[in-house]
């Protein structure tokens, strides 16, 4: 969870990966958390995973449509920044 946190500037709540699995799914306790989320490139790539979805629990938009999630997906393992 730390080497995750140190990864994208926020500590998650859980994450969810065991080995032999391609991606890992942090978890957050809010959208917010998932917007201002600071990604490291480097480190980000030195996790043992291929990518990292980071997620939350969506919230009503009064402007729009409700939001059952939010995430964000970092791969720069395989070219693909966000």
């Amino acid at each position: 969870i730390q080497a995750v946190g140190a990864a994208v500037g926020a500590v998650p709540g859980a994450v969810l990966w065991r080995e032999g699995q391609r991606d890992a799914l942090a978890l957050f306790s809010s959208p917010g958390q998932i917007r201002e989320l600071q990604p490291d490139m480097g480190k980000l790539s030195s996790l043992p995973c291929r990518a990292l979805i980071c997620s939350a629990e969506g919230t009503p938009d009064p402007d729009g449509p409700p939001y059952d999630f939010v995430y964000r997906f970092f791969a720069p393992r395989c070219g693909i920044n966000e």
